[in-house]
C-alpha cells in the first residue's frame, strides 16, 4: 500500500491519482491522506481518499495516522494487514511508472527495506 500525505493541494492530488493509475504494479492500493478535509472520502479499486477534521501538528504525526489508517482500510481490499508493507507517495514529487513495482521486486529479493536510491 502506498500512502500520499496531502494538504489543500488539489492540482497534486490529481497528478498523483495520473501517475497512480500508470504504475506498472497494478496489485496495490493508494491511500489519499488529506488533513485540511476538503475532500469527500472515496474509494475504489485502486485508492482511498480520507479526509481528517484538523491539521496534524508534526509531519510524523500525520505519516503514524496515515499509516495507521491504512492498517485499518487493507482489509476493503482484501489485503492481510499482518503482510502490508508500505511505500510513500508524496503529493509533489514526480514517479515513473516502475516505482512502486521496483520497490516491489527490491523487497521480493530479499531486502528488508527498499528506497527510492536504490531503484
Amino acid at each position: 500500500m502506498a500512502i500520499c500525505p496531502t494538504y489543500n493541494r488539489p492540482k497534486c492530488v490529481a497528478n498523483v491519482l495520473a501517475m497512480w493509475q500508470q504504475q506498472t504494479y497494478q496489485n496495490s492500493h493508494l491511500l489519499i491522506y488529506d488533513d485540511a478535509n476538503q475532500y469527500t472520502p472515496q474509494a475504489d479499486e485502486s485508492h482511498i481518499v480520507i479526509s481528517a477534521e484538523k491539521r496534524h501538528d508534526t509531519l510524523g504525526a500525520k505519516f503514524a495516522t496515515a499509516i495507521e489508517l491504512g492498517i485499518h482500510r487493507a482489509g476493503q481490499f482484501g489485503v492481510d494487514p499482518a503482510n502490508l508493507c508500505f511505500a510513500l507517495f508524496e503529493d509533489d514529487d514526480v514517479y515513473f511508472p516502475h516505482y512502486i513495482e521496483s520497490h516491489v521486486n527490491t523487497l521480493i529479493a530479499g531486502a528488508n527495506w527498499s528506497s527510492p536510491r536504490r531503484l
